[in-house]
């Protein structure tokens, strides 16, 4: 018994091995872009600060907000991961924390912190950088979106009096300055790394920053708080896949998003108990027919009260008047059944 044990735990280990490289060979034939990338959300709050602290004092005239900020995030996201990725590998988490208590206990921590990246600098500056291939924005675009996508079918349907209508309506729709200001302000921002490496120390920085909040909370993390985004810690995830989204609903937010899933809940929930309740129901009058109108045995009910015309005439009227008088809940006990059963088969044996 111990031998076939043996066997048997040798064999699924080596089956859980061979599922594992098969994860692992699916996972290096179907890399894309999103292996890559993850997402940084802006808020309205988080473009006006850029606006007002990095675009408008330091931008030239000549550049774009949208560009501006692409080149502010490439920038920003580049040092502070790569900042992150040098201290946590290459000096190792018990050096990171006597960094952090200098940090706290000394005022010249900055002065140390720049003889170490002198030092380590030579060593460090490629291996150690994670760098932004491309930063590309979202927009809060709903309106404009449909009003484009019913553009497209006027024309294919020949309407072009309604596209000319439509185009009025577009342009009215970006001269307004509110709408306008809506629909150019990005609402999150997918970063793509050059290497997957860039995304893994971007969503490990966002972990550890919720670690420091939390129960987890290490006083070595003190040190990233100097790394913000628009003035606050950024946090990243998972970037969906391009295939996978639907950019104009993309203005749905967490909470409606749990409001609207909670009413769907709710929907099915009246129609998993509708469905209960009719299958209860009609289940209920199935028996209740079952036990009024039970399979009888005609020859004993006859042998019990009597097999002469008049006698089955009698007794199947009295359960009759009995059914009637109390309007069915009076259990039947046969005799009705056999006369009517009689009654069609002597009508058939005519015809």
């Amino acid at each position: 018994m111990l031998l076939i044990a043996f066997f048997f735990f040798v064999i699924i280990y080596r089956q859980k091995e061979l599922m594992e490289l098969n994860e692992i060979k699916y996972d290096v034939s179907t890399i894309t872009a999103v292996d890559f990338s993850c997402e940084l959300e802006i808020s309205e709050r988080d473009y006006m600060d850029f606006l007002n602290n990095e675009y408008k004092p330091k931008a030239k005239h000549l550049t774009s907000p949208g560009l501006y900020l692409k080149q502010y995030l490439k920038k920003k996201i580049d040092e502070m991961l790569s900042n992150y990725f040098r201290l946590t590998e290459r000096l190792g988490k018990d050096k990171l924390k006597e960094l952090s208590e200098v940090q706290r206990m000394s005022s010249q921590f900055k002065n140390l912190q720049k003889r170490i990246q002198e030092t380590f600098q030579p060593f460090i500056e490629d291996q150690y950088r994670v760098r932004v291939a491309e930063v590309a924005f979202a927009y809060e675009n709903k309106k404009i979106i449909d009003l484009l996508k019913l553009r497209g079918k006027k024309i294919r349907q020949m309407r072009y009096d309604l596209v000319d209508d439509l185009d009025k309506e577009i342009i009215s729709l970006i001269k307004d300055e509110k709408e306008y200001y809506r629909l150019t302000r990005p609402v999150c921002a997918f970063i793509t790394f050059f290497k997957e490496r860039g995304k893994d120390q971007a969503m490990k920085f966002s972990k550890l920053n919720k670690l420091r909040d939390s129960q987890d909370h290490h006083r070595a993390l003190d040190y990233f708080v100097q790394h913000t985004i628009f003035n606050q810690i950024p946090y990243f995830k998972d970037a969906p896949d391009p295939t996978n989204i639907i950019w104009e609903n993309r203005h749905i937010n967490y909470w409606t998003f749990i409001s609207k899933l909670g009413l769907s809940f709710l929907f099915l929930g009246i129609i998993l108990i509708s469905q209960f309740y009719l299958i209860y129901s009609m289940k209920k009058m199935t028996l209740q027919n079952m036990m009024k109108y039970q399979t009888v045995d005609c020859n004993s009910i006859y042998d019990v009260y009597g097999s002469s015309e008049s006698d089955k005439i009698k007794y199947a009227y009295t359960e009759y008047q009995n059914e009637i008088d109390s309007n069915g809940k009076v259990p039947l006990n046969g005799n009705l059944q056999c006369f009517c059963t009689d009654m069609f088969k002597a009508g058939n044996s005519k015809d």
